[in-house]
């Protein structure tokens, strides 16, 4: 009876360990006995349009329309100071006047040799003393020190008695009537830059304010800046500022190009490069990749802008990060 009991016992173990493996028999076929994992789905991004203003970006800073820095034109004493820092003065104005002893000390003695040259009938030598006494008076005008133009006198350091060096600077003179900057276009953005073009400047230091302004002259000729950049200078103005606005305030600016135009823009990540050159991977109607070359310009963060190579819709493989560089 014992020895039947154990048989038995021994059957049911048997059957229990075939159900298990029938059933993990079961479970390897149904996932695959290979083991291989199934495939992630390729993560994708969609070119798409969009509209955006046509405008060129720019940064600078103000500078008055005119200056004149007021330099000594010879060496010697100030005898009189006839304008002050801040004062608004007009063109031909005498600012300040050097002594002139000397100088029309040397004039009058020209002029008396003149004279003498004169009675003697020395016709040639009375022509080449008149030339010196000429430039004689100049010289001696230009030891008063002038205003070329109507403007204000930003500093002045001067007063009676102060003794100046031949081209020494001693003051400013400035125009803000209206005000300008010199801004580097860049290369891409050259064939859109048009004389006349309406200026939109914002201002880090008054924020809020913004004020129109105009693109009023080219050079004849693009140059290479000092980070070995294409660029074509710019000069941009201000006719009527606001007084609040000062000259060597910075900026940002926008020239307006054009009316608002349509782009295609896609995921940057979609775009690889091979030797300098970007392309995508791009779907097919049938659902395959296929690799084209795309020429493409920046938009923003995570954004390019694709120039060429791609259609509104298209859809691009996004490499995984361990893909094509």
């Amino acid at each position: 009876m014992t020895g039947n009991k154990r048989k038995k016992g021994r059957v049911v173990a048997a059957a229990a360990i075939i159900g298990v493996l029938a059933v993990a028999a079961l479970v390897i076929a149904t996932t695959g006995g290979d083991k291989k994992e199934a495939k992630a789905e390729d993560e994708t991004a969609v070119v798409e349009k969009r509209s955006v203003d046509d405008v060129i970006e720019v940064t600078g800073n103000l500078k008055p329309k005119v200056e004149q820095d007021i330099r000594a034109p010879a060496d010697g004493i100030v005898e009189d100071v006839s304008a002050r820092s801040g004062s608004r003065i007009a063109a031909g104005q005498a600012i300040a006047r050097l002594e002139s002893t000397q100088a029309d000390f040397a004039i009058d003695q020209i002029k008396y040799q003149i004279e003498q040259e004169n009675f003697a009938g020395n016709r040639r030598k009375v022509e080449m003393l008149r030339r010196e006494l000429a430039a004689k008076e100049r010289a001696a005008e230009d030891l008063t020190l002038r205003a070329h133009f109507d403007g204000v006198l930003s500093k002045l350091d001067l007063k009676a008695g102060d003794v100046l060096k031949a081209g020494e600077t001693y003051g400013r003179l400035i125009d803000v009537s209206s005000l300008v900057a010199d801004v580097e276009i860049a290369e891409l953005d050259i064939p859109r830059a048009k004389k006349g073009l309406a200026v939109e400047f914002r201002f880090p230091a008054i924020p809020g304010l913004v004020v129109g302004g105009r693109v009023e002259s080219f050079p004849a000729e693009a140059r290479i800046n000092g980070s070995g950049l294409v660029v074509l200078d710019a000069k941009l103005v201000i006719d009527s500022p606001p007084k609040e606005l000062l000259p060597a305030y910075s900026f940002n600016a926008v020239i307006k190009a054009g009316e608002p135009r349509d782009v295609l823009v896609a995921d940057s990540r979609a775009v690889s490069y091979k030797a300098g050159k970007p392309f995508v991977d791009r779907r097919g109607k049938d659902g395959s990749w296929k690799t084209v070359g795309v020429e493409t310009e920046g938009f923003g963060f995570g954004f390019v802008r694709i120039v060429s190579g791609c259609a509104e819709g298209d859809v691009l493989k996004i490499p995984a990060k361990e893909g094509r560089r």
